[in-house]
C-alpha cells in the first residue's frame, strides 16, 4: 500500500489561498502613519496625512520625538511636561474627510512604561477640526487599567493591560448603526457600544498624555491606521493542518477534513 497522497487540484488552490490569506483585503485608507521615514530624535512635523504626520502637534503640555526604541520600529513618543493639563496630538484624514457612514477601523500600536507615575495616555476619535464630540476614547491608566468612554459618558473599566510590551488596539465602527467595538491584543473588550454622537462624522485621531501632578512619563505610538477595513494580516493555516485536512484526518485547528482526501 502506498503512502496517502494529496489531491493536486484542491491542494494547488489551497496553496494559492494561503498566499492571499496573509494579506488584509484593502479598501479605503484615510490615515497611515508609521514614522519609519521620519528623522530620529526630532519633534514630529505637522505635514498632515499625506506624509504620515499629525495636523496638530505643537502643545505646551507635551513634547514629541521620533524614537527607534523601545518599539521594534521607529515610533512617535509623547512626553508629559505639564503638572496640570493634558496635551494631545491630532491626526487628520486624507482629503480632510469626515466619515459618517459605513465601516471605519482605527488600528494602532502603543508602548507604555513599566512604572509610569500617576499619569497615563489615551487614543480616541473625534470630528475633523475640534474635540466637541467623542466617538470613542480608550485610556490606559498608570495602574494597568483600561477605561473607555464616548459621547454618552464613561463605560468605566473595560479591561487591563501589560506595560513594557507592544499593545495592539483595534476600534471598529458601524457608523450606520452608530456603534463600535474595541479590541486590545485581539481581546474583545467593548461590543456594539452606541457612541451617541449625532450630526458630525469621524474626522481625526487624538493621542494624548493625561493631566496629573507628575511630569516626565513618555508613551510611544506606532502604525496608526484609519480605513474602512482591518489592516491586520490574516494568519494562514499551518502546513501540517493543510496535509491533515487533505489527507482525510482532522487537523489540529479543528477545521473539517476533506472526505476522500487520502489515496492508496
Amino acid at each position: 500500500m502506498s503512502a496517502p497522497t494529496l489531491p493536486l487540484a484542491p491542494l494547488c488552490a489551497l496553496v494559492l489561498s494561503l498566499a492571499v490569506a496573509t494579506q488584509a483585503v484593502a479598501g479605503v485608507t484615510y490615515l497611515q502613519a508609521d514614522f519609519d521615514d521620519k528623522p530620529l530624535d526630532q519633534p514630529i512635523g505637522e505635514g498632515g496625512p499625506t506624509v504620515g504626520e499629525p495636523v496638530e502637534a505643537d502643545s505646551p503640555y507635551l513634547t514629541t520625538a521620533v524614537r527607534d526604541a523601545p518599539m521594534p520600529t521607529p515610533s512617535l513618543e509623547l512626553t508629559d511636561i505639564s503638572d496640570c493639563c493634558a496635551g494631545y496630538v491630532r491626526f487628520g484624514f486624507l482629503d480632510e474627510a469626515e466619515i459618517t457612514t459605513g465601516t471605519l477601523v482605527l488600528s494602532a500600536d502603543l508602548w507604555i512604561p513599566v512604572t509610569p507615575d500617576e499619569s497615563g495616555c489615551s487614543i480616541g476619535l473625534r470630528e475633523r477640526e475640534s474635540s466637541a464630540f467623542n466617538f470613542a476614547d480608550l485610556h490606559f491608566s498608570a495602574d494597568g487599567i483600561l477605561w473607555c468612554g464616548d459621547d454618552g459618558g464613561s463605560l468605566g473599566q473595560v479591561g487591563t493591560y501589560s506595560a513594557g510590551v507592544v499593545i495592539h488596539v483595534l476600534i471598529e465602527f458601524n457608523l450606520d448603526a452608530g456603534t463600535y467595538d474595541v479590541r486590545v491584543d485581539d481581546q474583545l473588550l467593548v461590543d456594539d457600544q452606541p457612541h451617541d454622537v449625532v450630526g458630525v462624522g469621524v474626522g481625526s485621531v487624538l493621542i494624548s498624555c493625561t493631566h496629573d501632578p507628575n511630569t516626565g512619563d513618555s508613551y510611544c505610538f506606532d502604525n496608526i491606521f484609519v480605513g474602512d477595513f482591518d489592516p491586520t494580516p490574516v494568519a494562514p493555516p499551518s502546513w501540517g493542518n493543510v496535509k491533515a485536512r487533505f489527507g482525510g484526518n482532522e487537523p489540529a485547528d479543528g477545521t473539517p477534513a476533506v472526505p476522500g482526501g487520502g489515496g492508496e
